[in-house]
């Protein structure tokens, strides 16, 4: 029987020249089940990505995100990843 959690984490990303507004930025990710921060303390050519991912491990759960991450959002450069303990 596969036993499977939902980790929650966020990724920072510096993003490239050609990037999408915010906006459609924000709408795209969150059809891929993410959620874009408005708030980004790493300054306005960055954003922080928040998921929350169903896996059989965080590992799985992280390379997942990173996949939608390029897939979305080409030439983002990953500049942290933190995870999102429970109660926050």
């Amino acid at each position: 029987m596969d036993r499977f959690s939902t980790y929650r984490f966020q990724l920072t990303y510096r993003l490239p020249g050609d990037a999408p507004e915010r906006a459609a930025l924000a709408k795209t990710l969150e059809g891929a089940g993410a959620r874009l921060i408005d708030d980004c303390p790493a300054g306005p050519d960055h954003v922080v990505i928040e998921f929350r991912q169903a896996a059989g491990d965080a590992s799985v759960a992280l390379m997942e995100a990173l996949r939608t991450v390029r897939r979305h959002l080409p030439g983002a450069e990953l500049v942290s990843s933190s995870p999102l303990l429970p109660g926050h």
